[in-house]
């Protein structure tokens, strides 16, 4: 009912501005164009984000600002509404490409937006890393990431379709322990998801979430901050040392001639010499060495009596 006073109310005053203008008909016109005029506003209004429409209305209201210092001198009231129309079009059309990077400017130092990747999102970690408050500031979910896992979801490989549902399932329990926003700005100058991911962490000043290693080191190159949770389950492993002794379950062959494999809880592979003897028995082992690579943490070991 309120749309309807507000709809009838702009086409009377614009009825009433072309009549006192020139005449009937042009009021008619006058106030059948303000009638469309504001369901088209009421429209975009309800289709348009809180943030987005308030640095449009800034830049709106700056660009009318820059506008009326010409009218000291400028006294065509034509050539005057044309210069105010032109730069206020200008600074919100500047605004609505821009927004990210004005809103970074109120941004509270150290406060970093965390962009999901598709990879982080399937392997589900990152639910208890969040959960247990071990992540602050806002975390985006840009909209070509979810259309990725979405295309996964749907492939007719019932292993990748697997992945793909369970992001979903995985993003079901991110939103009961944290805010997610889904950025639908379009990144048109890239094709691949990657590539999307840096541009528009550049674009917002953010920190990319991941667990793909190849991405990580393309980003840093670029300059952007990476959070990749394997550097972090790999900083909380419990710190072992040559000597160290303790019992484990030996549940395969290794690749050399009487080699052992275990594994311990946090999935630690460990390598016991001559183990292979002791093939699905559970014996006490000593730490031999070490090895730390990027890609995780091998220990070797040796059978202790």
């Amino acid at each position: 009912m309120l749309k309807i006073i507000f709809l009838l109310l702009a086409s009377y005053l614009g009825y009433l501005l072309g009549i006192k203008i020139g005449s009937l008909p042009l009021g008619i016109f006058i106030g059948i164009g303000m009638g469309g005029g504001f369901i088209g506003c009421e429209f975009l209004l309800r289709r348009i984000k809180p943030k987005t429409f308030f640095i449009l209305c800034l830049w709106l209201i700056i660009g009318l600002l820059v506008a009326s210092v010409f009218s000291s001198f400028i006294k065509d009231t034509l050539l005057l509404w044309g210069i105010s129309i032109t730069l206020g079009f200008l600074g919100a059309n500047l605004s609505l490409e821009r927004y990210q990077e004005v809103l970074g400017l109120f941004k509270k130092k150290g406060e970093k937006k965390k962009v999901l990747d598709t990879s982080i999102i399937i392997d589900g970690r990152i639910v208890d890393v969040i959960k247990a408050g071990f992540l602050e500031g806002e975390i985006i979910l840009p909209r070509f990431v979810l259309e990725e896992l979405q295309t996964i979801a749907d492939l007719s490989d019932p292993l990748k379709r697997n992945r793909g549902r369970r992001g979903f399932e995985v993003l079901k329990k991110l939103k009961k322990e944290t805010a997610i926003h889904i950025e639908e700005d379009p990144i048109g100058e890239a094709k691949e998801v990657d590539r999307k991911l840096i541009i528009l962490a550049k674009r917002i000043g953010g920190v990319i979430l991941t667990c793909d290693y190849n991405l990580g080191k393309v980003a840093q190159i670029e300059g952007i901050s990476i959070l990749n949770i394997n550097d972090l389950i790999t900083a909380l492993k419990p710190i072992i040392l040559p000597g160290e002794v303790f019992s484990i379950q030996v549940v395969k062959e290794g690749k050399d001639f009487g080699q052992g494999l275990g594994y311990l809880e946090d999935g630690t592979m460990v390598i016991i010499e001559d183990g292979s003897d002791y093939l699905g028995k559970k014996i006490k082992v000593e730490v031999s060495n070490v090895l730390q690579s990027a890609t995780g943490r091998i220990v070797f070991t040796k059978a202790s009596k």
